[in-house]
C-alpha cells in the first residue's frame, strides 16, 4: 500500500511540473510614472497650515508571467519604487514647501487576464512593500534644512500591504516580443505610518517628519492619529519575452 502511494505521489509529480512546463511564460522589464499621494485627515484638516501638493514618482524593475491558459495567467514583480509627497504651508507666518520621499521594493502578485497576443489586458491583485529608505527636505523664507539628515524612514511601517488594479492594451511586436501600455492603480490596505509612543522624553524610535507628525497630532496640535494610505496611479509600460511552446 505504501509502495502504491509512493508511485501515486511520483506521477502526480511529474505530471504537474509537465503541466507548468508546458504553459507558455513571458519575462521581460516594468516600468511606470504616475501621481503618488500620501493621504491622511489631519493633513486634510489643516487647511492653509498645511497642504498636500500633486506630486509623482515612477517604478521599474523585472516582471514574470505564466499562463495556465491562452489568456489567464499569474505574474510577479520585483520593482524599485518611489513615492514622492510635497506640501506647502505657513507655520508662525511664515510660509514653507516641504517634500517626503519614501523608497521602496515592491513585489506584485497578479491575476493577468489577456485577449490574446495582442488586444487588452486587465491584471488586479494584492502588492507587498519593504520600506528602504524615507527623507524629507523643507524649504521657507527663513529657513532651508533637512529633517535629522535626510532620514524620516522611523515613521514609516516597514512593510505594507496594498491592493492592485490596471488596464492596458498588448502589440505583440514580433514573433516572441509583446509590448504593453496601460494604467495602473494602487492603494495601501495597512497604515503606511507609525503612531507615535510618548514618554516623558518625547518620542522614541521615530523620526517627526512632516508625514509622520501631521498623522500623528491634528489642527489643534494635539495628539489624535489618523492612519495614512498610499495612493498611486498612472502610466505602466512593458516589455516582455514569451518563452514555452
Amino acid at each position: 500500500m505504501k509502495k502504491t502511494n509512493h508511485i501515486l505521489l511520483l506521477i502526480f509529480s511529474v505530471s504537474l511540473i509537465n503541466t507548468v512546463f508546458a504553459q507558455k511564460a513571458e519575462v521581460g522589464f516594468s516600468g511606470g510614472y504616475g501621481t503618488t499621494w500620501l493621504l491622511n485627515k489631519n493633513v486634510f484638516d489643516r487647511g492653509a497650515e498645511l497642504d498636500p501638493v500633486v506630486s509623482g514618482a515612477g517604478n521599474y524593475g523585472l516582471a514574470a508571467t505564466i499562463y495556465f491558459t491562452e489568456k489567464v495567467g499569474l505574474g510577479i514583480e520585483l520593482n524599485n519604487a518611489t513615492v514622492n509627497q510635497k506640501y506647502k504651508g505657513e507655520f508662525g507666518g511664515t510660509s514653507f514647501t516641504s517634500k517626503t520621499k519614501i523608497n521602496f521594493l515592491d513585489i506584485p502578485l497578479l491575476l493577468k487576464l489577456k485577449s490574446g497576443k495582442s488586444g487588452f489586458y486587465f491584471e488586479i491583485g494584492p502588492k507587498l512593500s519593504y520600506t528602504l529608505a524615507a527623507s524629507e527636505s523643507v524649504n521657507s523664507s527663513l529657513v532651508y534644512f533637512t529633517s535629522n539628515g535626510g532620514t524620516v524612514k522611523g515613521d514609516f511601517n516597514s512593510a505594507l500591504i496594498s491592493g492592485v488594479i490596471g488596464v492596458g492594451g498588448r502589440i505583440n511586436v514580433v514573433d516572441a516580443v509583446t509590448i504593453s501600455l496601460g494604467v495602473r492603480f494602487a492603494g495601501t490596505i495597512t497604515d503606511a505610518t507609525k503612531e507615535y509612543t510618548v514618554s516623558s522624553t518625547g518620542t522614541s524610535g521615530y523620526d517627526l517628519g512632516t508625514a509622520g507628525l501631521a498623522a500623528n497630532t491634528n489642527s489643534s496640535g494635539a495628539a489624535d492619529y489618523k492612519r495614512t494610505t498610499i495612493a498611486s496611479g498612472g502610466i505602466q509600460i512593458g516589455v516582455a519575452y514569451r518563452i514555452g511552446k
